[in-house]
């Protein structure tokens, strides 16, 4: 009647598939959904995948910003600076100040001194040591000083200082993380700790590998100057190290009496064609000087510093005070020969001590004992001291240098790489592996050490609760009171050990009979 043919129980409509059929053509347009959405993905990632061009710029980019941004040290002075106020184990009170100082351009650079003082010199109620003034830190310029002549906050009982410069990634809280600060504390000589401008909570964006930090660096001394210190000594490790080469050069300052350089390279343009001939930049050799001429306009552009011009090698032979370089024998960014060509062309008595390990490695004891036997030479008082007897004093920091105890700290082994044939060490406790010779208890040997502390405060414990439970009820031996009470003895009542409490075990049962 509607012109469909008769349905028949052989045959089957047209519009009505094969179960088996339909489970396939599902199949398959699942799979061209799964085809459509790869192919939209792949073409989405085609889009986002930057260019040669691009790729290049970026590269270049981060080479550039490698120089003069590198990653910026971010800390909390309140809590990361340390307590304001210390007291050695003889007696003598260290106490830290922080200021601020404003350099040749303008920018505030963060500072902290830490000053031994005369026990009456220092109110005992005073929290914060902090300049007499308006604003919450008092603001310093080589032209004018902001601060009350007649605070007396910060008058120190001595009258030489070491400033501490940091490097390119780091900040004044070095002093704190490493060993300076327990080396200078004892010899009773301030310190004094700031970052460079561009570093840390100082203002600037850029660093400059020592090019504007020089003058960073002499206006600390000159505030330091301004103090009453009469005799500095400038302590600098990477960056900070070549900023107190082009300091002692530039300004000649007549109240620096030494320096420790840690690490400083001794010609820019020739660090990078040794970290290029190293692998760790990967530019072709015959597009070097292209590359390198790029950089330094880019660097000059932002900076207004000339990287060509950074060579520090080049003023050594005019710098006469006396000097004490430290190198890494396995230094991955600055090689060996940059100390040992700054040692060889200094214009004064100067020594070179070397340790095993890289550029960041934590320094050994005995690099610090160096330093402080060096520091402690000149800055003492007596002026008396002669280049005969600097000299000597040189050979013996060297000779102790060399005879640094060469046995491995607890928890350490050493081994050789069957493949390269160099030394390593390993962690006997968890196994893991260095290159660099460690010169600190392993920290699994310290682990291992606190669990040995704890099991034996329990065994104490344990020999306590015996002890207890043999007097019963009974109060303990007294212990002797307090003097001034008329010289009876305190008695305390000791604890009694109920059935409802844990059972002593009986091996401390015999312990306890076979000790008595």
């Amino acid at each position: 009647r509607f012109g469909f043919g008769t349905r028949s129980s052989t045959t089957k409509p047209k519009n009505e598939e094969n179960p088996s059929n339909r489970e396939d053509n599902e199949a398959a347009a699942r799979s061209d959904e799964g085809a459509e959405r790869d192919l939209q993905l792949e073409m989405e990632r085609q889009r986002k995948k930057p260019s040669r061009i691009q790729m290049l710029r970026d590269g270049y980019e981060g080479l550039v910003r490698a120089v003069v941004r590198p990653p910026r040290a971010q800390y909390s002075p309140q809590g990361e600076l340390g307590p304001r106020r210390l007291r050695l184990d003889g007696g003598q009170v260290i106490c830290r100040t922080d200021f601020t100082l404003m350099n040749k351009e303008n920018l505030k650079l963060q500072c902290s001194l830490w000053a031994p003082v005369a026990e009456g010199g220092v109110k005992p109620k005073t929290e914060r040591l902090s300049w007499k003034s308006d604003s919450q830190s008092a603001l310093v310029s080589r032209r004018k000083s902001g601060m009350d002549e007649d605070d007396d906050t910060m008058q120190s009982v001595t009258s030489s200082v070491v400033v501490y410069l940091h490097g390119n990634s780091s900040c004044r809280i070095d002093a704190i993380r490493t060993g300076v600060l327990e080396t200078i504390s004892p010899m009773g000589t301030s310190l004094v700790s700031f970052d460079f401008a561009g570093s840390g909570l100082s203002d600037g964006e850029y660093v400059t590998l020592g090019w504007h930090e020089q003058h960073d660096v002499h206006v600390v001394i000159d505030y330091l100057v301004g103090r009453g210190y009469k005799k500095i000594a400038l302590w600098g490790r990477s960056m900070g190290a070549v900023a107190a080469l082009l300091c002692m050069h530039t300004y000649k300052d007549a109240h620096v009496t030494a320096a420790v350089l840690d690490s400083p390279f001794a010609s820019f343009p020739r660090l990078v064609d040794d970290l290029i001939r190293r692998g760790a930049i990967r530019v072709p050799r015959i597009a070097v000087r292209t590359v390198l001429s790029l950089v330094r306009g880019s660097v000059r552009k932002r900076t207004g510093a000339d990287i060509y011009k950074l060579e520090p090698i080049k003023g050594v032979p005019e710098c006469t005070v006396p000097a004490l370089f430290i190198t890494a024998d396995k230094d991955e960014m600055i090689p060996l020969s940059h100390g040992e060509n700054l040692d060889e062309l200094w214009g004064g008595n100067s020594a070179r001590i070397s340790f095993h390990g890289g550029h960041n490695t934590p320094r050994p004891p005995h690099i610090y004992d160096a330093v402080n036997t060096f520091l402690r030479a000149t800055l003492s008082d007596d002026d008396d001291v002669t280049e005969d007897g600097m000299s000597q004093t040189l050979e013996k920091i060297k000779d102790k240098c060399r005879k640094a105890p060469l046995e491995m700290p607890p928890g350490w082994q050493s081994a050789v790489d069957p493949d390269s044939g160099d030394t390593y060490y390993y962690d006997s406790y968890t196994h893991k592996t260095t290159w660099f010779r460690p010169y600190r208890p392993s920290p699994g040997y310290e682990r291992a050490t606190a669990a040995r502390q704890n099991r034996k405060y329990l065994e104490q414990q344990e020999r306590s609760n015996v002890r207890a439970s043999r007097h019963g009820s009974k109060s303990l031996p007294p212990k002797a009171g307090r003097k001034g009470d008329g010289g009876t003895p305190m008695r305390r009542a000791s604890p009694t050990i109920t059935e409802e409490e844990e059972e002593v075990p009986e091996t401390a049962n015999k312990r306890f009979s076979a000790r008595t």
